[in-house]
């Protein structure tokens, strides 16, 4: 796989960290790089917007574009934050649902250097937002 940098919003547990629930409401965005040869985690960035109200996945995902981000890993993500990244040219990747807990910033990493994951082609908030079309 060429190199590629990727963000991920993360929650930490002791030394791990998993990948948030929420996009906007993370309160880490992990920069990965990938390489031939596995990955490595470049920065934190700390989700300075997490309360604000409206708009906070707005000011992050400007954030993650000025570090070169160029896809995002996430396990649901709401209708602004997918269109605004899709309009920066950032590709989102949706992790499966999982039945319980949350994936490890490894894991999700891992499935996509593993051709895991598809690209979200719409946004997909799973849980409470689930939306019935």
């Amino acid at each position: 796989m060429k190199r590629v940098t990727i963000a991920i919003p993360t929650v930490s547990s002791a030394q791990n960290q998993y990948v948030s629930p929420h996009f906007g409401r993370a309160p880490l965005f992990t920069v990965v790089e990938i390489e031939e040869h596995g990955f490595r985690v470049t920065k934190t960035i700390r989700n300075e917007y997490v309360d604000h109200a409206r708009g906070r996945g707005h000011w992050i995902i400007e954030e993650l574009a000025k570090h070169g981000v160029e896809a995002v890993i996430v396990a649901s993500i709401g209708h602004g934050a997918f269109h605004h990244l899709r309009s920066l040219g950032i590709k989102v990747y949706v992790l499966p649902s999982k039945e319980k807990g949350l994936y490890s910033l490894e894991e999700a990493v891992k499935m996509l250097i593993e051709n895991k994951l598809s690209e979200a082609l719409e946004p997909i908030e799973h849980g409470e937002h689930l939306h019935h079309h």
